[in-house]
């Protein structure tokens, strides 16, 4: 199995860029996924094209902010200080 990864930097907001890991695979569906640490990877068939990659990514681009919002409020909260 051949697979190739690329960074895709997308725009997130006006201001806020994000580095997205898109990788080809041998699969059906397109699969965005973030992790727990905020990384966003997006998997592709390998008939799908970078160009598109981003075309979905922009369509998903409420939700992937939404989501970050989570787990920085989540990263915030786990944070300890102590004194």
């Amino acid at each position: 199995m051949k697979t190739s990864s690329k960074i895709i930097e997308f725009p997130l907001t006006a201001s806020t860029k994000i580095n997205v890991t898109a990788t080809k695979k041998r699969m059906k569906n397109i699969k965005l996924t973030i992790s727990r640490n905020g990384a966003v990877a997006v998997s592709l068939p390998n008939h799908v094209t970078y160009a598109y990659a981003y075309e979905f990514l922009v369509r998903k681009r409420e939700w992937i902010n939404t989501t970050l919002s989570k787990i920085l409020l989540n990263l915030s909260k786990d944070i300890c200080i102590f004194t």
